[in-house]
């Protein structure tokens, strides 16, 4: 059973740097706490490459962020790993205020499930991240979602 978990994924991360499908979109929730635990949407998208049995190296180009009671962020820029053989992905992206102005940087450290139809399950963590407008403070950032192939 392990072999075919392992054949999925060496698949999927085939199919997520192979040149004709060399794009990919990223899109997770969960929850952040300042005060209250607050609702986290994050969807970026990119291009990835890489050797399948080393890393796969993904190249953030664009996104966005939604934090309730904080509004939008843009997502401008990033950059992350995906390690095939230990099933752990490592995120860091620039989050900028939606119509320009500060900017802050995340870094997510998570782990990717197996396959599910054409997408590869993900949860990250990071135990502080801030806001770019005033600094804000988020603290135990836990997000689940999906990474997936684009042509």
């Amino acid at each position: 059973m392990a072999g075919v978990a392992v054949a999925s994924y060496a698949e999927y991360t085939a199919q997520i740097s192979s040149q004709s499908s060399s794009g990919f979109t990223l899109t997770v929730t969960g929850h952040a706490y300042h005060n209250k635990p607050l609702d986290v949407d994050l969807s970026v998208w990119g291009t990835a490459s890489g050797d399948l049995k080393k890393v796969v190296e993904l190249f953030v180009k664009g996104g966005d962020l939604d934090l309730e009671g904080y509004g939008s962020y843009s997502v401008s820029m990033g950059f992350g790993i995906l390690v095939q053989s230990r099933h752990h992905i490592i995120l860091g992206i620039k989050i900028t205020s939606l119509y320009g102005g500060q900017t802050a940087v995340w870094i997510l450290r998570g782990k990717t499930g197996n396959i599910v139809g054409k997408t590869l399950p993900v949860s990250f963590t990071a135990s502080l991240v801030v806001l770019p407008d005033d600094r804000t403070l988020l603290v135990n950032v836990d997000l689940k979602g999906t990474i997936a192939a684009t042509p």
